[in-house]
């Protein structure tokens, strides 16, 4: 069964091991468009958000 609402790509566990999520990868595979990764990192209240909301058009 599918997720209706976002979905981790990728997970780190505890133990450090990075695992990719395979029910994330079909759902993007199923997208009837294609897809951009936007990705940011910075410090806490540096504008990130701010910044990726400006990029995908929303305030």
């Amino acid at each position: 069964m599918m997720s209706e609402g976002p979905m981790w790509l990728v997970e780190c566990s505890m133990e450090g091991e990075v695992r990719v999520n395979r029910e994330a990868i079909c759902a993007l595979a199923r997208l009837p468009w294609p897809l951009q990764v936007v990705s940011i990192f910075g410090p806490r209240q540096s504008g990130k958000s701010h910044l990726l909301n400006l990029l995908a058009g929303s305030t």
